[in-house]
């Protein structure tokens, strides 16, 4: 979970690309892991670390505290 640990402090949340884009573009490894995900009832390293990566789990957190603070509508759409 390397990228967990990646928080340079220098690119503030707002200034970042799409959380729903960033959501797509890591589709695919989701996808992949599906099966194993599944089968073992939590998430593979690969797969958190592209969430941890693309700071999909900073989206719902306040600005204040380095999130992205978005609508819960644009949320879902990170969901799809």
């Amino acid at each position: 979970m390397s990228a967990a640990l990646d928080m340079d402090g220098v690119t503030p949340m707002r200034s970042r690309t799409d959380p729903v884009a960033r959501a797509r573009a890591i589709a695919g490894i989701i996808e992949r892991d599906a099966p194993t995900i599944e089968a073992n009832k939590r998430f593979t390293p690969e797969v958190l670390d592209a969430l941890h990566g693309s700071a999909l789990f900073r989206t719902l957190l306040p600005r204040a505290y380095n999130g992205e603070e978005v609508t819960l509508p644009l949320s879902s759409g990170c969901r799809r």
